[in-house]
C-alpha cells in the first residue's frame, strides 16, 4: 500500500514539473508621461486627507525597447498607479523601465546618486483624469 501512495506522489510530482506554469518574462520599456496627477486616499468631499496617504496616477505611453513586435493593449496608453512617494515626472519625459504582466518598475533619475526604482500597477489599459477615478 505504501509503495502504491509513494508511486502516485511520485506520478503527481512528474506531471505538475512537466506543465508548470513558467513565469512570466520581464520585458525592458521605454514609458513616455503623457499627464500625472495625485489623489488623497481616504480624502472626504472637502478635501481634507482622513489617513493622508497619497495616491499617484500617470498616464503614460509605453512600449518596448528590443521588441518592436511587442503588442501592447490600446497602443500601450495606460493609467498606471502607484502608492510610493515619487518624485516629480516630467510631462512628455521618457523613463525606462522593466513590465512584468501587470507591474511596472519605472527608473527616475535623481540629482546625486543612482535611478530611484518606482513600482507601478496597471490601472487600466486606458487614459483617464482625475474626475473618471472613483473616491480612494
Amino acid at each position: 500500500m505504501r509503495t502504491v501512495l509513494n508511486l502516485a506522489v511520485a506520478a503527481l510530482v512528474a506531471v505538475s514539473t512537466v506543465y508548470a506554469l513558467p513565469a512570466k518574462p520581464k520585458t525592458a520599456v521605454s514609458v513616455k508621461i503623457d499627464d500625472s496627477f495625485t489623489r488623497l486616499k481616504g480624502a472626504s468631499n472637502l478635501g481634507f486627507a482622513v489617513g493622508g496617504t497619497e495616491v499617484s496616477f500617470v498616464n503614460v505611453t509605453i512600449s518596448a525597447v528590443n521588441d518592436p513586435t511587442a503588442v501592447f493593449n490600446n497602443n500601450g496608453q495606460w493609467c498606471l498607479r502607484s502608492e510610493e512617494a515619487i518624485v516629480q515626472l516630467v510631462k512628455g519625459g521618457q523613463y525606462h523601465g522593466m513590465w512584468d504582466g501587470n507591474f511596472l518598475e519605472l527608473e527616475i533619475p535623481q540629482a546625486k546618486g543612482k535611478p530611484k526604482h518606482v513600482d507601478f500597477s496597471v490601472y487600466d489599459h486606458k487614459w483617464h483624469n482625475q474626475g473618471d477615478l472613483p473616491q480612494l
